[in-house]
């Protein structure tokens, strides 16, 4: 499998949203990709300063966006 199909599993696995049989596909990927890894880990950084990830009942497509638009705004800050 490619980095391309792990995309969205890495923002479902920080949110804490990924089913268990598809975490452990994932975490064997980023164990072997560092990019995927570096992936994982600012999604992690991002949603854990986001309020609405800190709440029990969440809305996940909220939450997703949130995210995507604090992760891409964090790389053209990079660049």
């Amino acid at each position: 499998m490619n980095c391309e199909f792990f995309q969205d599993q890495i923002v479902l696995y920080a949110a804490g949203e990924l089913p268990e049989t598809d975490t452990r596909e994932l975490l064997a990927h980023t164990a072997s990709c560092p990019e995927c890894a570096g992936e994982l880990k600012s999604y992690k950084d991002i949603l854990s300063n986001i309020p609405a990830a800190q709440k029990p009942l969440r809305d996940f497509a909220t939450l997703y966006g949130t995210a995507l638009l604090v992760h891409d705004a964090s790389i053209r800050r990079r660049s």
